[in-house]
């Protein structure tokens, strides 16, 4: 899909065009094909499902792919917004009151050896922008403790 845009004559000078794209972009977020996307992150995560030797029947494989195309559409939404929306997340995060709460343990049992995890990510304007949504984190332990972890 093409956008177009109407320039007045004498004021070519004057168009911005970034902002021209970026509201051709917001505006057409919600008809951009995203199944090259989808395709390519369900093909991901089947071959990560065999290694571990799950099984993935038909199924869980269209269920997968309907679920995986709602988070790109939404993933596509969020980086065309201005500014765009970001997801903060990453191994062995540090707790800050500001950026994010707490599940399953008082800030004050949090020492240098505990090891958080995420279980909610940081939502942001922009990379280290100001904090739309508040991240959660909570003790690696407690995502663990029932055997060894999935993702490991």
């Amino acid at each position: 899909m093409f956008v177009k845009f109407k320039i007045k004559p004498g004021n070519e000078n004057m168009v911005d065009c970034d902002g021209m794209i970026n509201t051709g972009l917001k505006r057409t977020a919600h008809n951009c094909d995203i199944s090259p996307i989808v395709e390519s992150t369900t093909d991901c995560v089947i071959t990560f499902a065999k290694d571990k030797k799950l099984d993935v029947g038909k199924y869980i494989v269209n269920e997968l792919k309907e679920y995986i195309s709602s988070c790109a559409r939404l993933a596509w939404g969020m980086v065309v917004q201005t500014p765009p929306l970001t997801l903060e997340y990453g191994n062995k995060p540090k707790y800050m009151p500001n950026q994010h709460e707490l599940s399953g343990i008082q800030r004050e049992s949090i020492t240098s050896s505990t090891v958080l995890t995420y279980i909610w990510p940081v939502l942001r304007e922009q990379d280290g922008g100001r904090v739309m949504c508040k991240g959660i984190l909570t003790p690696e332990r407690a995502i663990t403790k029932r055997g060894t972890s999935f993702w490991k």
